[in-house]
């Protein structure tokens, strides 16, 4: 089976659903393909329809402006006083040509005398460009025909385009031969937006000596682009040019600056029944383009509607059998993740629901576990780390302060307080860790100090039982006031250190917190062990360095006295000292004078 199959192996419903949905959308699928196939071909046909009746009326709307064209040409050479004018010369016959002008089309206007030379070449209107080198040459058959007393309507190529030209005879009252006039008239892009106009399609023109050969220079044509710009170099398919070239009509499906299109073509004849040009009409397919779209829509929806149909017709019947064995997978996998809380929602009555009863008697059994062991890891933590900060300073004062910030921290109490009790049995507060009702800001000085004064009386109530007092929301008479904000929940444990009550420390929440729990007893007595012997030994801290600081005064003191000795002793020594030297003077002073007495009496008593 991994061989042949390399992926997963279906599971029960999946198969189900598989075959279901291959049950159901085969035949949506079949139907729908083929009513999409012969409405698109309904759709083709009638755009075809639609392009070749186009296509008839816009020939139609063709012959009538070159038949129109052949009426002008005729009213031109009946203009009064344009035989009498060909006498006169070019200016005369400018003349009778320019009050006519209001009544003639766009056109070149070319007119001959009666030998055929051309003596005036005007155009009518201002588009002398879309004329150029389009007038006839002395000789031309059109001319010749009007010579010849014979009015002419004939389509003639000139280079890439096809011109309409018409000629008439001019003559005078006694209808004497005095010229021809030819007028010329290109079916350009100009005439093919005067048809567009008319039709509400876009028109193309084709024209050239290769129209007969099958190979159709570029179109004249209405379509322009998104900048308004004539759309030049429109081809048609040589196949469709070849079938014209033989006088028949031809359809081509093409795309236009985005759009598609449906363009019938048609032979235009000269008057010798010569193929000089091609008319073409273009149907925008667009709704048949938007038709196939909205079937494709419909056909993925109705396929999307076999496909839903059938996974909740599989779902519906394989729920007794496939979706209880989801439901405990999923449960399993749930609770393999962490989600002990997961319910498996499995009906009892077979051995699935017995294996789901047992499913949930283990995790239920597995969370009160899991419960106790993280409630107990949270105690150990935070033992860990108020013991680990209260034992990082000796000095009492911080440790106080230390003790009531760990113990509202970890309690999320909002006034936390430490009692000492002295040795006459009184008791002082010696610090106090308060907030405000938002539980954010703390405040600090007497506002914190009128704060746990609120709670003393339960204070010296630990200190006379000597035992942990919990107290939830019950009256102002066994704890504070509502104004200090510990008018709720509060635990008070008594502060023991080798026996001896050494303080209280009371914490208190608001009313609208919830109350202490007896873990949070447990813990504060746990706690307590700890800050009675770190505030234990921060008072023998205390004691020794006063003892150290007394002993020091004292060794100040008789270092001072031994100085003052000894300077007295050196004063005496110096006296001493200088009562010898005027001792040893007197000595010397004395014998000196018996010896003076003695020379005296020896120099009074000479022998």
């Amino acid at each position: 089976m991994s061989k042949l199959w390399p992926f997963p192996p279906l599971r029960l419903r999946h198969k189900l659903a598989i075959s279901l949905s291959i049950a159901a959308l085969l035949p949506v699928l079949v139907a729908s393909w083929v009513a999409v196939s012969v409405v698109f071909r309904s759709l083709s046909t009638n755009i075809m329809d639609d392009a070749a009746g186009q296509l008839e009326v816009g020939l139609n709307l063709m012959l009538r402006n070159v038949e129109r064209l052949g009426q002008e040409a005729v009213q031109v050479s009946n203009s009064p006083g344009l035989a009498e004018a060909i006498g006169r010369g070019p200016e005369a016959i400018r003349q009778v040509l320019g009050r006519e002008a209001s009544l003639l089309p766009v056109s070149l206007v070319q007119v001959a005398d009666e030998n055929g030379a051309l003596v005036v070449h005007q155009v009518i209107g201002n588009a002398r460009d879309r004329f150029s080198g389009l007038g006839v040459g002395e000789g031309d058959p059109v001319l010749a025909a009007g010579l010849a007393y014979e009015r002419r309507l004939t389509l003639a190529p000139v280079g890439d385009e096809l011109v309409v030209r018409a000629s008439a005879p001019i003559v005078d009252e006694s209808y004497t031969l005095k010229g021809a006039v030819v007028l010329s008239l290109p079916l350009d892009s100009q005439f093919a937006d005067v048809l567009k106009g008319a039709l509400g399609t876009d028109v193309l023109v084709f024209a050239g000596d290769r129209v007969s050969k099958g190979q159709p220079g570029p179109a004249m044509s209405t379509f322009l682009d998104p900048m308004g710009a004539r759309v030049e170099g429109l081809k048609v398919p040589l196949a469709v040019a070849a079938r014209v070239a033989r006088g028949k009509t031809g359809f081509t499906n093409t795309e236009i600056i985005g759009h598609q299109y449906t363009i019938a073509h048609a032979p235009l004849y000269d008057i010798e029944g010569v193929v000089v040009g091609m008319f073409a009409v273009a149907v925008d397919r667009a709704p048949l383009v938007d038709a196939r779209r909205a079937a494709t829509r419909s056909l993925a929806l109705g396929a999307a509607g076999a496909f839903v149909f059938a996974i909740g017709l599989a779902g519906l019947l394989s729920r007794r059998i496939t979706r209880p064995i989801a439901r405990l997978h999923q449960g399993a996998i749930a609770v393999a993740r962490g989600d002990l809380r997961h319910h498996f929602d499995v009906e009892e009555g077979d051995e699935i629901g017995d294996l789901a009863s047992a499913f949930s008697n283990m995790t239920a059994a597995l969370e009160e576990n899991q419960v106790r062991l993280a409630a107990r890891m949270r105690e150990i933590v935070a033992l860990h780390e108020a013991g680990r900060a209260v034992s990082a300073v000796i000095d009492l004062d911080e440790v106080l302060k230390k003790i009531v910030d760990q113990v509202a921290r970890v309690l999320s109490a909002r006034v936390c307080a430490i009692w000492l009790a002295d040795g006459d049995g009184s008791l002082r507060l010696g610090a106090v860790r308060a907030k405000e009702s938002d539980m954010r800001t703390t405040v600090r000085g007497m506002i914190g100090v009128q704060m746990a004064s609120s709670l003393e009386r339960v204070a010296r109530r630990v200190v006379g039982s000597g035992q942990s007092l919990r107290i939830d929301h019950t009256g102002p008479t066994e704890r504070g006031d509502e104004k200090t904000g510990s008018n709720g929940s509060l635990i008070a444990v008594p502060l023991e250190s080798k026996g001896a009550l050494s303080g209280v420390i009371v914490t208190a929440r608001p009313a609208e917190a919830k109350n202490f729990s007896e873990a949070d007893n447990s813990l504060l007595a746990t706690f307590a062990d700890q800050a009675a012997a770190a505030i234990a030994n921060a008072r023998l801290y205390q004691e020794v360095r006063n003892f150290n600081e007394e002993l020091e005064a004292k060794v100040r003191l008789r270092t001072a006295e031994l100085i003052g000795a000894n300077k007295e002793l050196e004063r005496a020594i110096a006296e001493v000292q200088e009562t010898q030297a005027q001792l040893v003077l007197s000595e010397r002073l004395a014998g000196l004078g018996q010896l003076v007495a003695g020379v005296a009496h020896e120099i009074n008593s000479p022998a």
